[in-house]
């Protein structure tokens, strides 16, 4: 050993305390098992899947005062939920790019209409809200409706009973006819009608529908509500159309927010066949 110490320059104390030197011992405490907690996050989101990290710490705190396990601090609890992907999308402040790859303009008039609002501020500090319709083709203002109130079904009704008459005139009924095909007890029955209005949106269907312009066919789903409270009745219970598809169109990006994921898992347990 002394040889050693001479030929490199150093001391033989030194060579003896490097080659009896203990491993180098790990600093802070063990990481503790997660799993426990986990799986208690998991079941707060389950129920709020819009909540943070910082709103599930304030939840796993007060029920820890109600006699619950012990709350980990804040950090842990942002670690653990980013490690497990069960943290929010971050929102950066920039406004999501709205793009429209399609063609809203048509080359034949009455073939596809729409309609907007806008609002009108008076001096006298009052508001006039005003809706109107317009054709996809020759850009003409077919109708509208004016009103110092909110713009209510009735008004939408009125607006789209105008725009039939400026186009069409006085009439009672849409020119030309379509068929309602049906599945019922005694099998498929094709059923042809003359509509008064012919709209493909739902929602404005549903607001036609209540009132007064007539029957028509709408998803059980969004006039569930109506149907009870007595607002609608639906006829022919032991008929119904051919299925309809649903569409869940969200961004592509590889870190979906939770309450998305929530909702496609929910339209894909309950209406996927």
């Amino acid at each position: 050993m002394s040889a050693v110490a001479n030929a490199l320059g150093v001391s033989r104390q030194h060579l003896s305390s490097a080659r009896r030197k203990a491993a180098a011992r790990s600093r802070g405490r063990p990481p503790l098992p997660e799993e426990e907690l986990v799986a208690r996050i998991q079941a707060l989101i389950a129920e709020l899947p819009t909540y943070g990290y910082r709103r599930i710490h304030a939840l796993l705190r007060r029920q820890a005062r109600n006699g619950g396990p012990f709350a980990p601090n804040a950090k842990r609890v942002y670690r653990v939920m980013k490690v497990h992907g069960l943290l929010l999308q971050r929102h950066s402040g920039k406004a999501d790019e709205r793009r429209h790859d399609g063609r809203v303009a048509v080359d034949t008039r009455n073939t596809r209409w729409c309609s907007d609002g806008f609002e009108i501020g008076c001096d006298n500090g009052e508001k006039v809200r005003v809706a109107f319709s317009l054709d996809c083709c020759d850009r003409e203002a077919m109708g509208f409706v004016a009103t110092t109130a909110g713009i209510s079904a009735e008004d939408v009704r009125d607006l789209m009973t105008a725009t039939v008459e400026h186009r069409f005139g006085r009439v009672n009924r849409l020119p030309g006819s379509k068929s309602w095909k049906v599945d019922g007890p005694d099998g498929t029955v094709e059923v042809d009608v003359t509509p008064r209005l012919s709209v493909n949106d739902p929602a404005a269907l549903r607001i036609a529908l209540l009132g007064g312009a007539g029957i028509g066919w709408l998803p059980s789903f969004l006039v569930a509500d109506d149907v009870e409270n007595g607002r609608l009745i639906r006829l022919f219970p032991h008929y119904h159309r051919d299925r309809a598809d649903i569409h869940a169109l969200f961004r592509a990006r590889r870190s979906l927010a939770l309450n998305v994921k929530v909702f496609v898992d929910y339209l894909t347990e309950h209406f996927l066949v």
